[in-house]
């Protein structure tokens, strides 16, 4: 990759995590505003990824009843797929902006050392 293009790497990597950081902090907002960040109260980290992984189930079992192209029951519009999976980065974003975690700099560390693994990560799956 020439200077230019490491330059222009750099540039998407920084507006993806600011952009990341806002939607966080906006979902956190809401999330503290509907009382789940009470004030003065540190939320143990096991409810948000249990929530998650009941998310992720609900993901599941929607797929299993209608694929992609069942519609959520609440949302107009969208899968049920969607929607839920879309409560699981929620939660992720809520985690991310309250712990002070920094997620999609984790995760963009992730997909570099994923870059050097071998193909499938070396699994039949």
């Amino acid at each position: 990759m020439t200077n230019n293009g490491t330059v222009n790497q750099q540039n998407r990597l920084a507006h993806l995590k600011s952009g990341w950081r806002e939607a966080s902090h906006y979902v956190h907002e809401i999330a503290a505003g509907q009382g789940f960040w009470n004030e003065g109260d540190q939320r143990h980290p096991t409810h948000p990824i249990a929530l998650a992984m009941s998310e992720l189930g609900e993901a599941l079992e929607c797929y299993r009843e209608g694929g992609f192209e069942k519609p959520d029951k609440n949302i107009a519009g969208r899968s049920g797929v969607e929607v839920q999976l879309g409560d699981v980065l929620g939660i992720l974003m809520d985690m991310s902006e309250g712990y002070g975690l920094d997620l999609v700099g984790a995760m963009l560390d992730k997909m570099e050392f994923n870059k050097s693994r071998g193909y499938l990560h070396g699994k039949r799956y």
